[in-house]
């Protein structure tokens, strides 16, 4: 056991206490006054701030700024953070979605400052507007061709939807609205450029209390989802050819951006699965399966975001045959056919048995019977019993006709 005097034990603490002021004092003072708004106007959130107060005259700083799209303060290492950059500005702008919590850290670091550590971070939040739509989506489907979707979240009778594709353009009305029953829930837009950086939606609409403005930021390129391929499916020998359509996009010195999924099953056999860069695949073919066919495109990561289309309509090849079908229905079908032809020849022998074997007289008999005398009259008794002819006896003559004519 150890025993410590109250001299060594006071003097440990002065020294922890010590280093923390040091170590305190060599990190810069944190940001005064920050703010974080919404600028209706710009469809953006701003972050404002004060220098910090305590810095020194000949210590030059700046700041980093980062924005988190969740409740402050940020969770775990999954938090959905970005934009982490440094500016020596006293304000950053971004253009974001109204429909998250917003938190935004900023902190002081030294530029030319001494030996001064990076300060701790403050932390702002900030929740989103109030909201006229919610699950708002949009998929790039085809050439210059997007729909986006969107649930309301109360009736607006005057809810409008404008969309540019910079901050700086003008904004463009949607004329092509989709729309369930009286409800607007969906636009289709014909002139979005696959590689604008983003494209800036903005829903408009009045409540009972206020005018409400939504922002929402889609970037083409990762919201690209082609629509179903067609099939198209050839033999050739013993190989069989599949060819699967092309998206319809336009990707200028991007050949790769495709790669095409084919599934096919036969027989009895499991699903299997093919991820190819042509749009053609071939497999062997055996001709006693039926196969089913179908594929679906996916969007490269190379180009943007990836995503795979809906599965085409399932194509259908070949008949399912035994090897062995016909020596089968030889061995079952031949032994059904003779059993009922024995059966009909039992029928009808037993039918007709007395004409397919008549009753044939002893010969002994028969020669008794010529030799020997009976006891009636002394006339031999024979096995032949003639059979009386039937003669007709009554013939009668005509007289002579009196109608004949007399010179006759």
């Amino acid at each position: 056991m150890i025993y410590c005097s109250w001299e060594i034990a006071l003097t440990i603490c002065l020294s922890f206490l010590v280093a923390g002021v040091e170590n305190s004092a060599d990190e810069l003072p944190e940001p005064d006054n920050v703010t974080l708004s919404w600028n209706p106007e710009r469809f953006s959130v701003i972050a404002q701030w004060s220098k910090p107060t305590g810095l020194d005259a000949d210590c030059k700083v700046d700041y980093n700024v980062v924005l988190c799209l969740e409740k402050c303060p940020p969770t775990g290492p999954e938090a959905e953070c970005f934009d982490n950059r440094r500016t020596p500005h006293l304000n950053h702008t971004w253009n974001v979605s109204t429909e998250k919590e917003i938190c935004v850290n900023i902190r002081t670091k030294p530029v030319k400052c001494g030996h001064k550590k990076p300060s701790k971070p403050v932390q702002k939040g900030i929740s989103p507007p109030l909201a006229l739509v919610k699950n708002f989506t949009c998929v790039y489907y085809s050439h210059m061709k997007m729909n986006c979707t969107w649930s309301l979240i109360s009736e607006t009778s005057d809810l409008q939807l404008f969309y540019r594709n910079a901050e700086n353009d003008s904004l463009k009305p949607c004329t092509y609205k989709l729309t369930y029953g009286d409800m607007k829930t969906g636009c289709h837009l014909d002139d979005i450029d696959f590689h604008a950086d983003v494209q800036f939606f903005i829903f408009s609409g009045s409540t009972k209390s206020s005018q409400i403005q939504n922002l929402f930021i889609i970037e083409p390129r990762n919201s690209v989802k082609s629509e179903p391929p067609k099939l198209d499916i050839k033999r050739e020998g013993e190989r069989i050819f599949l060819n699967c359509s092309t998206p319809d996009f336009r990707f200028p010195s991007r050949n790769n951006c495709w790669k095409y999924k084919f599934t096919y099953s036969k027989c009895d056999e499991k699903e299997q699965i093919f991820e190819t860069e042509e749009n053609v695949f071939s497999l062997e073919y055996n001709p006693a399966c039926k196969y089913m066919f179908q594929a679906q495109t996916v969007f490269s990561e190379y180009c943007g975001t990836t995503r795979e289309s809906e599965m085409s309509e399932p194509v259908f090849f070949g008949e399912s045959t035994n090897p062995n079908g016909l020596f089968m229905v030889a061995v079952i079908v031949t032994p059904i056919i003779v059993s009922c032809c024995l059966i009909v020849a039992l029928v009808l022998f037993r039918r007709y048995k007395e004409i397919i074997l008549p009753n044939i007289p002893e010969p002994s008999l028969l020669f008794k019977d010529m030799f020997n005398s009976t006891n009636d009259g002394g006339q031999s008794k024979s096995l032949y019993v003639p059979i009386t002819e039937v003669v007709e006896r009554d013939v009668r003559l005509e007289p002579s006709s009196t109608s004949l004519h007399p010179k006759s």
